[in-house]
C-alpha cells in the first residue's frame, strides 16, 4: 500500500474569487482564445455572492479537500 499524502484544504470562496478575477484581467478565456463577456463573469459574481451568503447564515464553512 502507498504511504498516504496529506490532503490539503483549501477554502473554496477565496478560489472563486482569484478565478473572477483572473476572468476579468483576461488571464482565463475561452477555448477559442476570446476573453469571457462580462454577462458571464457577473453569473459567476452572483453565484459566489450567494454561497457567501449560504457559507454565513448556515455557519458552514466551504472547502475544497485536494487528495
Amino acid at each position: 500500500m502507498k504511504p498516504s499524502k496529506a490532503k490539503k484544504e483549501h477554502d473554496l470562496l477565496k478560489l472563486f474569487e482569484e478565478f473572477i478575477a483572473k476572468m476579468k484581467r483576461g488571464k482565463r478565456v475561452q477555448k477559442n482564445g476570446k476573453r469571457i463577456t462580462g454577462g458571464v463573469i457577473i453569473n459567476y459574481e452572483n453565484t459566489c455572492r450567494v454561497l457567501k451568503d449560504f457559507s454565513e447564515k448556515c455557519d458552514f464553512e466551504l472547502r475544497i479537500i485536494s487528495i
